[in-house]
């Protein structure tokens, strides 16, 4: 899975990232590299087009 940047509407911060891939959790789920809390997180992260500080809140403030 190739990385894409971020795109957030709230900033810029252009953080390059993998989006999270359906396919890719399950198999990480059924194989067990993720405890509860991990998978919950990564569930709500299916898809999202946003980096992971963005989609917790933490906004690049620079410029």
């Amino acid at each position: 899975m190739g990385k894409i940047r971020c795109k957030c509407s709230k900033c810029e911060c252009q953080e390059e990232f993998e989006i999270i891939d359906q396919e890719q959790l399950l198999n990480a789920i059924q194989h067990g590299r993720l405890n509860p809390k991990q998978i919950e997180f990564a569930k709500k992260r299916i898809g999202n087009m946003v980096c992971e500080r963005c989609f917790a809140g933490k906004h690049c403030t620079s410029t």
